[in-house]
């Protein structure tokens, strides 16, 4: 029996308007969903100020004292769901919250990384380039350096070599798990991937809430891949009819979209596996992860990895960009002005 599993990871800004000027921060939400969303409880009541106020670590008079009006129970419940720790008399958020001296500085530094990883991987970077140039998909490019080498192939080597917070729900831990934290200002811009997989491919969508197209016909892609796999072209009208509309297809049935094969006979998935071992070995052997944990008070190794190599990501899109070596996609840099067919650029496909 065929299954299709959706994955989706929250990384991003929410538009909502919150108290305690939230809104002006970058919200993060990097993690597996149990039985509640940590957006839920961190954005409801006035647990936001709450957050806030426990940075440093504070007694309950200590928190009484700052006129706070809070019932007991919100903080047991933030605790609960493992937002707060209780460490001697003192509380103190399991959440990182950046305020603008301490974002300025780490971005400063972050920058520097960046430079210096495109320094490494300039080479490849153009090669990858070359390979989706001369496939016809040129206008995949930052989705593909974006969403396959720095938002999936990156995060796996980090994940066997244990540098990554394992997102993995337990019975002890059964709302979510993961990292949350919050940064001040925003970036001008970021975008995230989301993921289908269904028997034996695995469909990516960057997507951005600055988008100007968007995709939810899921179903549709489902029945692409199974037409896919038969007749290696799309067959069926009505859906045909549907990709077409989204540039996913063309008039005589064949795809419109990088494929990648997980092998080492494919080019794309050689030199994007290349140009990610660079930036894994890069993060791991020349940056002291342990001296941020403890420079921006961040609460383990891990977490530091995942929030510093965010920025990172950022930084190095953010620098390819202003030199001209990529380009946003036209959903992405003009959301006003694009159309629906754009959105094959947004897309790829893995073919397990």
């Amino acid at each position: 029996m065929k299954k299709t599993v959706f994955i989706v990871i929250l990384i991003g800004v929410y538009s909502q308007i919150f108290s305690q000027n939230m809104d002006d921060y970058e919200k993060n939400y990097y993690c597996m969903v149990g039985y509640t969303h940590p957006q839920r409880v961190v954005e409801s009541n006035n647990n936001w100020e709450l957050l806030n106020k426990l940075i440093g670590g504070k007694t309950l008079s200590e928190l009484n004292a700052k006129e706070i009006k809070y019932p007991k129970k919100h903080l047991d419940i933030l605790q609960m769901l493992n937002l707060v720790e209780e460490r001697g008399d003192k509380y103190y958020p399991k959440v990182c919250i950046f305020n603008e001296e301490k974002t300025k500085k780490i971005r400063e530094e972050t920058y520097n990384y960046a430079l210096k990883i495109i320094s490494e991987i300039n080479k490849d970077y153009k090669t990858l380039k070359k390979i989706l140039l001369n496939q016809g998909f040129e206008g995949n490019t930052y989705t593909i350096f974006f969403s396959y080498v720095m938002d999936d192939l990156v995060w796996d080597e980090l994940e066997k070599l244990n540098y990554k917070t394992i997102r993995e729900l337990t019975p002890d831990n059964p709302f979510w798990s993961g990292n949350v934290w919050f940064i001040y200002p925003k970036r001008n811009f970021s975008c995230g991937t989301n993921k289908m997989s269904h028997d034996g491919y695995t469909a990516n969508v960057n997507w951005s809430y600055d988008s100007g197209v968007s995709f939810n016909k899921y179903k549709n892609l489902s029945l692409m891949i199974d037409e896919y796999k038969l007749n290696r072209k799309i067959t069926n009208k009505s859906n045909k009819d549907i990709l077409m509309n989204y540039g996913l297809c063309k008039t005589d049935g064949s795809v419109n979209f990088p494929i990648i094969k997980n092998d080492e006979n494919d080019d794309i998935n050689n030199i994007s596996n290349k140009i990610a071992k660079t930036i894994t070995d890069f993060l791991i052997k020349e940056i002291d992860f342990s001296s941020i944990m403890s420079q921006y008070n961040i609460n383990s190794k891990t977490e530091t990895v995942v929030i510093l190599y965010h920025e990172i990501m950022w930084d190095i899109l953010d620098i390819l960009e202003k030199d001209n070596k990529i380009k946003k996609p036209k959903a992405f840099l003009e959301p006003d002005n694009c159309k629906k067919t754009d959105f094959k650029d947004l897309f790829f496909l893995i073919e397990m």
